[in-house]
């Protein structure tokens, strides 16, 4: 359900942008204590600039590697510029249901964190250490 929320609204802040943006490649791993976090969703969110523009989104493997993806378009990466960047767990998918992410807010299991990127143009290698956990 919360997915299909961030669609609408990355579809929504699409409309009326009068122009193509800018995307580059992003990709990078997360680490929690120094280890891989896994199943984790990375939403890289543009941070406030007068343009609107989509958010976009990974999911980390095994090895707490991700790629990012822009949510409205499903090109690969980011638009350009500075980005707030949050880290969920992804809950065990249900029967029946897509698998969900849980609110960073509400995660006591993974670090509060306040994480920046600026995406610039060509590769981008975005890698974060969530330091202790309930720290």
């Amino acid at each position: 359900m919360s997915r299909l929320l961030c669609v609408a609204f990355a579809l929504a802040t699409l409309t009326g942008c009068g122009g193509q943006l800018t995307t580059a490649p992003v990709s990078g791993t997360i680490t929690l204590n120094g280890e891989p976090l896994a199943d984790a969703s990375v939403t890289f969110t543009p941070a406030a600039t007068g343009i609107e523009a989509p958010a976009s989104n990974g999911r980390t493997d095994a090895g707490g590697n991700f790629t990012l993806e822009v949510t409205a378009t499903g090109d690969r990466g980011a638009v350009l510029g500075k980005h707030v960047v949050t880290v969920a767990r992804i809950e065990e998918e249900k029967e029946g249901e897509d698998a969900d992410v849980i609110d960073p807010n509400a995660d006591t299991s993974l670090p509060p964190h306040d994480l920046n990127f600026e995406v610039k143009a060509g590769e981008n290698v975005a890698n974060f250490n969530l330091g202790e956990a309930g720290a």
